[in-house]
């Protein structure tokens, strides 16, 4: 199974430029009251990929959620044995996409197809035309005391960055800012994905200045940007 190399950094050197590929990354801003985490795929993401022959919108499909995966995972991986599963099922052309991230750096995936529906589509379709309608969810297990949680959320959005994003901002209830992009290189046949998200902490997590902002606006009843407050 592929492996992923990983880092829990309690802090990242703001405007450092990563160039390093099949890594993922948690990091702390505390000047922000910011969390965020960072991945980029490319040989692993090869390996997955490359393990059937998916059609160029299911790949692309496959290796946006693989990146979530990554993204989703690296927050565990320092807790041996921890997993998590994403799992994608619908009525569409791509009926089951399942991912697995393992800790501390293992990450697979597997997307289920119908080839007479999928024949039809481009390569970039967008996730109704994969998926049609259904539901994401997400299962993490931690190791030790066996804790498992699990969420789900419907696929009522154009992509899979979109539904990641209201997932997170409604299981979590912080501000939540994700980006994902998967390019192919057809010269070389090669796939590329990278991934970042960043989530802005309340008070009790040190985020007191988002807090500050939202409980004293200014005398015009603009409320000011945490980083910009006296």
């Amino acid at each position: 199974m592929p492996e992923l190399p990983v880092s829990d950094s309690p802090s990242i050197q703001v405007g450092a430029v990563v160039r390093m590929v099949d890594v993922a990354q948690s990091f702390h801003v505390e000047s922000l009251d910011a969390r965020g985490r960072l991945a980029r795929l490319g040989p692993v993401l090869d390996e997955v990929l490359s393990a059937h022959s998916y059609p160029a919108p299911v790949t692309r499909l496959l290796a946006e959620a693989l990146t979530l995966t990554a993204l989703i995972g690296v927050t565990l991986a320092t807790d041996e044995g921890a997993q998590v599963t994403l799992q994608v099922r619908s009525d569409g052309p791509a009926s089951l996409l399942v991912c697995d991230y393992m800790a501390p750096g293992a990450i697979r995936g597997y997307c289920g197809f119908d080839p007479a529906r999928i024949a039809g589509l481009s390569g970039d379709a967008d996730l109704p035309s994969l998926a049609g309608s259904g539901y994401l969810a997400l299962t993490i297990d931690t190791s030790g005391e066996a804790k498992r949680y699990q969420g789900i959320v419907d696929l009522d959005s154009p992509t899979l960055q979109d539904v990641a994003q209201r997932y997170f901002e409604n299981s979590e209830q912080l501000g939540t800012w994700l980006r994902m992009d998967v390019r192919h290189d057809a010269v070389d046949d090669r796939w590329l994905a990278g991934g970042v998200l960043l989530q802005h902490l309340p008070r009790g997590e040190e985020g007191g200045p988002r807090l500050f902002a939202k409980e004293h606006p200014d005398e015009n009843g603009v409320m000011p940007s945490p980083c910009c407050r006296p």
